[in-house]
């Protein structure tokens, strides 16, 4: 079968709401979508205001102030029949071999010939899908995890969680239980945390047959676009947590010590700066979930290098503040919105890596990846001393 990426949008005629999508259609049909949400801007004054934002150090980019705002992204929610699907790797593949974009927009940052992909194959300009001979096969799922979750507690969270929530929120879970992988101990967390006791399909093959699958568009970068979605993967996670907080105020940064990409140099010094002005050093690693979870809830402040942990912002209570450490290679926006999406403070301190930087090839194409950074210790403690 050969493959072709192409928008749900195109490859499906639109619902005309959310009873349309889920009651009968001709047999002929592969397919249907339907927007729950529209895109929303939300302007730079108020965004301003909002999050109370400062930054400092260098170089600042255009954004940085809270110009050009930000956008709330439209939510859409998309139901196939006859399809194959590989839940790990969040692909959805019609029967005429359509892979719908918003499954499989993060996998193709990690494969953009989408080789990578299970039985997928690249044979001169054409990409050819063959699937096993007998494939497991399911009545009906939703497929809810993007190629990003796999390993990144980030992408996990407010990826994969909140295209669960889109499907929750319309009360279609019982019927479309989720297609869930094989799971990592902390994967396995947070989805009981999120699910509780409600049913699901636990999948042992990378690619199974399904003859109704629902998937929602949260799975395609949607850290970059959040939008009130992200408040009921809060709500549903913390009304499961276990421990409770006991105290109120803490201080906490999260360490990235150890890890091999985006390594801030001078970090342990970092780290005895940060003692010494009264926080706790949290190496999200070695604790649970719901043991961060806790921490977090009894935090005041949080900081960190732009990473996957700065995910467990979402925890934090009102008002709280994140400051932010962005080297100028992954200077993203994606932290923020989540502070303001969760009605939080944002403070940013920008520094430079050091160059030069070597950039990975994946698949022919450069990714900036790894790099070193130093953080200039001064200016830091003076703007955190300014914020506290």
């Amino acid at each position: 079968m050969k493959l072709e990426v192409v928008p749900e949008q195109a490859a499906f005629p639109r619902a005309g709401g959310i009873v349309d999508l889920m009651g009968d259609w001709p047999s002929s049909m592969r397919g249907r979508w339907v927007q729950l949400l529209p895109e929303e801007y939300i302007g730079e004054l108020d965004l301003r205001s909002r999050l109370r934002i400062r930054t400092a150090g260098e170089p600042l980019p255009p954004w940085h102030d809270g110009a050009e705002g930000r956008v709330r992204g439209e939510l859409v929610l998309t139901r196939v029949r006859d399809a194959y699907c590989m839940p790990k790797y969040g692909a959805v593949i019609d029967a005429d071999g359509r892979i719908l974009h918003s499954s499989v927009e993060e996998a193709l940052y990690i494969t953009p010939t989408l080789g990578r992909l299970p039985f997928v194959k690249r044979e001169e300009n054409r990409v050819i899908f063959d699937p096993p001979v007998s494939c497991e096969e399911y009545e009906r799922g939703t497929v809810f995890l993007p190629w990003g979750a796999l390993n990144n507690y980030g992408h996990f969270v407010i990826d994969g969680l909140a295209a669960l929530a889109a499907v929750s929120e319309q009360v279609l879970l019982p019927s479309f239980p989720p297609l869930v992988p094989s799971l990592a101990p902390w994967q396995r967390e947070l989805l009981d945390l999120f699910l509780g006791d409600q049913p699901r399909i636990e999948v042992r093959s990378d690619v199974v047959r399904i003859k109704d699958v629902l998937f929602a568009n949260p799975m395609a970068h949607f850290l970059h676009k959040p939008n009130g979605l992200i408040r009921t993967v809060r709500r549903r996670i913390l009304a499961r947590a276990p421990n409770r907080p006991s105290s109120t105020g803490a201080r906490l940064y999260f360490s990235r010590a150890g890890l091999k990409k985006r390594v801030m140099t001078n970090e342990p010094e970092l780290e005895a700066l940060l003692k010494a002005e009264g926080f706790v050093i949290l190496h999200p690693e070695r604790f649970s979930v719901a043991e961060q979870i806790r921490m977090v809830q009894e935090a005041s402040v949080i900081v960190g290098a732009t990473g996957a942990a700065l995910a467990n912002g979402i925890f934090l209570p009102e008002r709280s503040a994140v400051v932010e450490i962005l080297p100028d290679r992954v200077m993203s926006r994606w932290v923020r919105s989540l502070c303001d999406e969760n009605a939080l403070r944002w403070h940013g301190f920008f520094c430079r890596v050091v160059e030069p930087v070597q950039p990975t090839k994946i698949e022919g194409i450069d990714r900036i990846v790894n790099f070193d950074y130093e953080l200039p210790l001064g200016p830091f403690k003076g703007f955190l001393e300014s914020l506290l």
